[in-house]
């Protein structure tokens, strides 16, 4: 175990949870959400595949929320 500060009080996990968190379901919701806008003749099952994605990125974005109350 380190003597580090950020190690003793947890500090060191942090990039790592904000990126699973929050960056990743954000930058994920952006490119669906840019799909979207860009090709608006989208096939009907794909445009719901992607509103999917995004929408399960948002869940994730809401339970890491949670997580820190």
């Amino acid at each position: 175990m380190s003597d580090k500060p950020s190690d003793k009080h947890g500090l060191s996990t942090l990039p790592t949870k904000l990126e699973e968190d929050f960056i990743a379901p954000l930058t994920a919701i952006r490119g669906a959400l840019e799909i979207l806008r860009d090709y608006p003749d989208i096939e009907p099952a794909e445009h719901a595949r992607f509103v999917a994605s995004a929408l399960d990125e948002c869940a994730r974005i809401e339970h890491g929320l949670r997580d820190l109350g």
